[in-house]
C-alpha cells in the first residue's frame, strides 16, 4: 500500500504482508519522522441493498482507530455502508477512486488536513458533489462559542463532543437535503429498514461522548516516556500540534489567509496561538518539548499549505 509521511509528504510503499499488527509506528525514510500507519481492511466493494440499490457509503477519516470504531458504532443502526481510513492522503485517494456519499473528515488529519481535502474535492468536477462534514477538535470550547465563518467548501461541521447526539441527523440531512432530519431519510423498497433504531438514549449518548473524550485525551497527552513508549509519545505530541493548528485555521480562515499574505500570521492570531502553546505545554512532557519543535512545525506546515492554496 502507499503511505504518505505527514511531515514531509513523501509517499512510499509498505509491504502489507509484513505488517503483523493492525497499527504500527514507522520511521519516514526521508525526514526520519515517526508516525503511525494502519493496516488496511478488505478493499471497498459495492454494498447492495435488499432492493438491489447501493447503500450510501459513509467515509470516516480520523487518525485514531478507536475513534473511528466509536463513530462507526453510532452509525451502525443506519442503512449505510461505513468505510474508514486514518490519514488525509488515503482519504483523498479513496474519495477520488470510490463512490462516497458523505465524508466525515477530521480537521487535523495527518498527511492532508481535512479542510485541504475539502478544497481539493470541490475543485474537481468528479468529486465536487461529495457531501463533506468536518470534525472539529475544539481544544478550547470556552473560546469558540461561534460557528466558523467559512468551511473551506465543506457542507457542515460538528464539534467532537456533539457527535453522539447530532451526527446521525446531520448525515441524514446531507443525504436527503430538505427532508425532516428527525425522521429516517433512507428507506428500502419504500419502507423504513428494520435495522433502523430510534435515537440513542441519553445514557448511550453520555457513554459514547465519554468514550470519545477519553480517546482524544489519550491520543494527545504525551506523558513522560520510557524508551519503549517514546515513539507513541511523540506521535501524540504531533497530533496535538496538528489539532491546535487546524482548529485555529477552521475558526479564523480570513485572519489566517491575511496573515499568510502579509507575513503577520503570528501577530494577527497572537491570542489563539498563545492559548495553543499553553495547552501544548500542559499536555506534553518537558523532555519531549525540549527535544522537539512539533507545535512550531505544525504552524509552519499550516502557513506553507495556505501559501500553496493562495498560489503565493
Amino acid at each position: 500500500m502507499l503511505v504518505g509521511c505527514p511531515r514531509c509528504t513523501k509517499i512510499f510503499r509498505v509491504d502489507e504482508s509484513r505488517m503483523h499488527q493492525a497499527v504500527m509506528a514507522v520511521c519516514c525514510s526521508s525526514c526520519r519522522s515517526l508516525f503511525r500507519i494502519t493496516r488496511p481492511t478488505e478493499p471497498l466493494q459495492p454494498s447492495p441493498m435488499a432492493s438491489g440499490e447501493l447503500l450510501p457509503r459513509i467515509l470516516i477519516a480520523h487518525e485514531s482507530p478507536a475513534f473511528c470504531e466509536a463513530v462507526r458504532g453510532i452509525l451502525a443502526a443506519e442503512p449505510w455502508e461505513v468505510a474508514v481510513c486514518h490519514d488525509g492522503i488515503a482519504a483523498l485517494e479513496l474519495l477520488r477512486t470510490c463512490d462516497v456519499a458523505v465524508a466525515l473528515l477530521d480537521v487535523a488529519l495527518p498527511g492532508r488536513y481535512g479542510f485541504e481535502i475539502c478544497e481539493t474535492l470541490r475543485s474537481n468536477p468528479r468529486t465536487a458533489g461529495v457531501k463533506l462534514l468536518l470534525f472539529a477538535s475544539i481544544y478550547d470550547r470556552t473560546r469558540y462559542k461561534r460557528l466558523p465563518k467559512t468551511l473551506y467548501g465543506a457542507d457542515d461541521y460538528l464539534e467532537k463532543h456533539h457527535i453522539p447526539d447530532l451526527l446521525v441527523d446531520k448525515v441524514r440531512k446531507l443525504l436527503a437535503p430538505g427532508d425532516d432530519v428527525s425522521a429516517p431519510a433512507i428507506t428500502v423498497d419504500g419502507r423504513i429498514p428494520a435495522l433502523l433504531s430510534p435515537q440513542m438514549t441519553q445514557e448511550a449518548v453520555d457513554e459514547t461522548r465519554a468514550l470519545l473524550k477519553r480517546g482524544e485525551e489519550a491520543e494527545t497527552t504525551a506523558s513522560p516516556a520510557t524508551t519503549d513508549s517514546m515513539p507513541e509519545a511523540h506521535i501524540k505530541a504531533r497530533r496535538l500540534s496538528r489539532i491546535i493548528a487546524s482548529d485555529i485555521a477552521l475558526y479564523n480562515q480570513e485572519a489566517v489567509e491575511e496573515g499568510v499574505r502579509t507575513g503577520t500570521f503570528f501577530t494577527l492570531l497572537a491570542d489563539d496561538i498563545a492559548e495553543g502553546r499553553a495547552l501544548y505545554q500542559r499536555r506534553v512532557a518537558d523532555e519531549i518539548r525540549s527535544a522537539t519543535n512539533y507545535l512550531e512545525e505544525a504552524f509552519s506546515d499550516l502557513i506553507a499549505k495556505v501559501r500553496k492554496e493562495l498560489n503565493l
